[in-house]
């Protein structure tokens, strides 16, 4: 499974997300029906998948959060009656951004 790190200083907006099923080969193959996404990982984006299933769009939720989205797309791969499910998976992780400032904390020993 891939995965993607993002600094949450990054994000200005959402984020774009597409897949692509391939043969043995490598090259594009079709899957029968709309792939369905889904996200097993922390709630820190909202999905917005596309009417062809093949594309998301990525909103964080509220401020940027910290944390891991593991993202899933499954598919059809048998174009006839059957069905043989396909699925192509990969994480987000949003880590903090460069630092920018500095705090100091005092104690009495």
């Amino acid at each position: 499974m891939a995965r993607t790190v993002i600094p949450v200083d990054t994000i200005t907006s959402t984020i774009n997300g597409a897949v692509s099923f391939l043969d043995s080969n490598g090259s594009p193959a079709p899957v029968d029906g709309v792939p369905v996404w889904t996200n097993a990982g922390d709630p820190i984006v909202t999905m917005e998948v596309s009417a062809d299933g093949m594309s998301v769009v990525l909103t964080p939720t509220g401020v940027p959060q910290l944390g891991v989205a593991s993202i899933s797309v499954s598919a059809d791969a048998d174009l006839g009656d059957g069905v043989e499910s396909i699925i192509a998976s990969g994480e987000l992780e949003f880590v903090a951004g460069r630092a920018v400032s500095g705090s100091l904390t005092f104690t009495v020993a």
